[in-house]
């Protein structure tokens, strides 16, 4: 039996969850791209999370995070299970979405941490060889939300959430770095320099133009 994990409130977290075998169930469309962003929206709004970036590849997603009130492991749980039932109704599956192993949780005690991870996060379709510039990954990433305060909308899924449900007919999001990081202006200037230093160890064979609407989202 694995040891409890300490919940202390005013913590940054890296979240990630990998997909069942490493299938790309989270390979990107629009309406994949629409229901993450509906799922992780909803449940931040819900715990009250503060989400920084997150970026959602083909078999997995990394998220960072601050938890002002130690909810990371309600949040968790409610954020896999809403996207995973909403996926599995896009695919037309009935097995798990998500690896057996547990949900990774990576306290990121300080700020250069956090930092490190934001970069990792942004970039992390550049250094998985599939695109050139993260602005082409087809993809929810939100680098460049977040590097110019533009908030984001999804729409209630269709293929799974009620219409007359209690869930909203939409909501947004605004990635934000929070006041307890520091003054945000030199935050985003070294964010925007050492993601614009990230460069794909080769030419990567083709890369995948974003769609219209999810363009550097």
């Amino acid at each position: 039996m694995s040891l409890p994990r300490e919940v202390i409130p005013g913590r940054f977290y890296m979240v990630t969850r990998r997909c069942t075998q490493r299938q790309f169930l989270l390979r990107p469309d629009e309406e994949t791209n629409n229901s993450f962003l509906y799922c992780l929206s909803k449940t931040a709004q819900r715990f009250d999370i503060a989400v920084l970036l997150t970026c959602a590849m083909s078999n997995h997603h990394h998220t960072v995070i601050f938890d002002r009130h130690g909810n990371v492991p309600a949040f968790t749980e409610r954020f896999h299970k809403l996207l995973a039932k909403s996926q599995n109704a896009l695919r037309g599956r009935w097995e798990n979405l998500w690896a057996s192993e547990q949900v990774c949780v990576v306290s990121l005690v300080e700020p250069t941490d956090v930092m490190h991870k934001l970069v990792y996060v942004a970039t992390n379709p550049v250094k998985d060889h599939l695109v050139e510039k993260v602005c082409h990954w087809p993809g929810v990433n939100g680098l460049a939300a977040l590097l110019s305060g533009r908030t984001l909308e999804a729409t209630r899924p269709r293929h799974f959430f009620r219409p007359a449900g209690p869930m909203p007919a939409a909501v947004t999001l605004t990635f934000a770095l929070p006041p307890e990081l520091g003054d945000s202006q030199p935050l985003h200037a070294e964010l925007r320099a050492q993601v614009a230093a990230v460069k794909p160890p080769w030419p990567p064979s083709a890369c995948a133009p974003a769609p219209a609407s999810w363009a550097g989202a």
